[in-house]
């Protein structure tokens, strides 16, 4: 990894891909009913397990992830796909998912999202998604959510401008936004790892705040971890005693790595604290990739085509939503398979 990214320094770019990719238009196939079953013959193995514990039900959860595409260092053009689906029995409880394509605009990744930008102009529940595109430009992936609780299907928007640290301390910064069938914003997070914007979040006047996310104000600042590398053990061992309070959490894994707002529809609003880690490992080059959507023609000048640097990329993540008292309202937790 520290050659790859010397060799980026000077503006080089590489084709990169991930030891799995599958056709990520099969995550469109996924919809409400279908059986857990059907997801895995779509889908294959997953990446990552874990559990989903919200309003006091817990469900299995798998991640998937893969990507192939050419990086540079401040650039990447992929086809990818990211999937957080949980069950409940043998039934899609939910699921949330976003892809890109190789042949969309290029995403940058070094970009500000700032958290004023959002309040001056995005009321949840009210304003266009339009205005997002607006203000936030083209967003670097899309996808969709459901949640089986309320029957809600929206689609999603997603901008990522996090960063792998060389200590696989994740420094996060990204936004979603979901939106209902008549363009309407109704899914709202913004989380970051950087303390400038974490003040620049305690400026947000309450009105704007309020219409934001449905939040009354800000809590006392809190300072961010840059160094915490979580212990798959210790995490499942800390939910296995059922934690209430987000204070229970920091007593024993430290500060979050990120804090953020979380608005979704029909839930209440909420507070996240993240606790993000990701471990890459280069296994090698792969010659001839060929994506999964490729036409005979593609195909056959893919064969051809340059060596991919295979990137292994196992990624552990607690995301626990909770109110202004600490009151913990929502867990995610995925850690790699063996």
């Amino acid at each position: 990894i520290g050659m790859l990214l010397s060799l980026l320094t000077y503006g080089c770019s590489f084709h990169v891909k991930t030891p799995i990719v599958i056709d990520y238009q099969k995550y469109e196939s996924i919809h409400p009913g279908i059986k857990k079953n059907d997801i895995e013959l779509l889908l294959g193995s997953p990446q990552g397990e874990g559990v989903h514990i919200i309003s006091g039900e817990v469900y299995p959860l798998t991640f998937y992830y893969g990507m192939a595409g050419i990086a540079t260092l401040s650039t990447l053009q992929c086809d990818s796909g990211t999937a957080f689906i949980s069950y409940k029995n043998d039934d899609l409880a939910n699921i949330i998912y976003f892809t890109s394509r190789v042949s969309d605009p290029k995403i940058v990744v070094n970009k500000d999202l700032p958290i004023l930008n959002l309040a001056e102009n995005i009321s949840t529940g009210q304003t266009k998604i339009e205005v997002a595109y607006e203000k936030l430009g083209r967003p670097d992936y899309s996808g969709r959510r459901f949640d089986s609780r309320f029957g809600i299907t929206h689609n999603i928007i997603y901008y990522d401008s996090s960063q792998a640290q060389s200590s696989g301390v994740m420094r996060e910064k990204w936004i979603l936004l979901g939106y209902d069938d008549n363009g309407i914003i109704q899914d709202l997070i913004w989380v970051s790892s950087f303390q400038d914007d974490i003040k620049l979040l305690g400026k947000v006047r309450p009105q704007q705040l309020k219409q934001l996310c449905g939040l009354e104000m800000i809590p006392e600042y809190t300072s961010l971890s840059t160094d915490t590398m979580i212990d798959p053990v210790q995490v499942e061992a800390l939910l296995k005693s059922n934690p209430h309070n987000i204070g229970k959490v920091k007593e024993i894994l430290g500060n979050p790595t990120a804090i953020g707002i979380k608005n979704f529809k029909n839930d209440p609003p909420l507070f996240l604290s993240n606790w993000s880690y990701a471990k890459l490992d280069v296994k090698g080059t792969e010659r001839n990739y060929i994506p999964p959507t490729a036409s005979d023609d593609e195909r056959q000048q893919l064969r051809e085509g340059p060596s991919y640097i295979v990137m292994d990329i196992k990624q552990s993540r607690l995301i626990i939503s909770h109110a202004e008292d600490g009151t913990i309202h929502e867990i995610i937790w995925l850690k790699p398979l063996p």
